[in-house]
């Protein structure tokens, strides 16, 4: 009588453990995906390019900043993946007069590959993306190829706004939204005031998690950053899309 009791006591704990995790299961969020409609085992990318006065600056709070007149961004999607990589390619990139570029590469060409993941931004689910700069970071050579004037080097990521529409107002919720081109919206809170305007986004465990940009040149140690395209960033992908999150 007594281990039966035992034994009862074991499978109600053992039912209570499961109850706890399947709560804590269900409390978990989908990562939002692409999904590729036709041949999805093939990858695609999705392409965008802009060119204009300062169409992408750099800045913190005591900075105006880097500026670039052309920007070029290629994403590789992955069915059913919510990550992947980037490649992003600025050009006519300045400081302050200076020419500024990555090692290796031409006078005015910053040349960045990283990785990105599609996320949620905030409760209402709207849909962003953040690009994630390599585990070192980057750094800008600035000066001319003769000499090189000022380095500085840059850290960690950046979210900008997924807007499916043209709209101008992030996605919000849907599934199977079909697609085959959308804007990004990469912005400061104002232009060039070093503040990023998304700041969080929420994980997969519905938790706010931080993303930060930041880099050092006027007071030697790391400050935040914002990086703004000043214009609606249209990427057109080479298959078409479904949006599921």
């Amino acid at each position: 009588m007594r281990l039966l009791k035992i034994w009862g006591l074991a499978l109600i704990a053992v039912f209570a453990i499961s109850a706890v995790a399947a709560a804590t299961a269900s409390a978990e969020l989908e990562l939002p995906v692409f999904h590729i409609i036709k041949e999805p085992k093939v990858a695609t990318k999705a392409v965008g390019k802009l060119a204009n006065e300062a169409v992408a600056t750099l800045s913190t709070e005591l900075f105006l900043g880097v500026e670039a007149t052309g920007i070029e961004l290629s994403l590789e999607i992955k069915d059913l993946v919510s990550l992947g990589p980037y490649t992003v390619e600025f050009t006519g990139v300045e400081f302050e007069a200076k020419e500024c570029w990555t090692a290796g590469d031409a006078n005015e060409v910053v040349l960045v590959n990283g990785e990105y993941h599609l996320r949620i931004l905030n409760k209402a689910l709207e849909l962003g993306i953040e690009f994630l700069l390599p585990a070192g970071g980057v750094q800008l050579l600035c000066g001319n190829k003769l000499k090189v004037e000022l380095k500085i080097p840059i850290t960690g990521s950046t979210l900008a706004k997924i807007d499916l529409d043209n709209k101008g107002e992030p996605a919000t919720l849907k599934s199977a939204e079909k697609i085959s081109s959308f804007f990004l919206l990469l912005k400061c809170t104002k232009p060039r005031n070093g503040i990023q305007e998304l700041k969080t986004y929420i994980n997969d465990k519905d938790a706010e998690v931080k993303a930060k940009l930041a880099t050092e040149v006027i007071t030697g140690s790391a400050e935040p950053a914002c990086e703004e395209v000043k214009e609606k960033w249209l990427l057109t992908a080479g298959k078409e899309l479904e949006t599921l999150f």
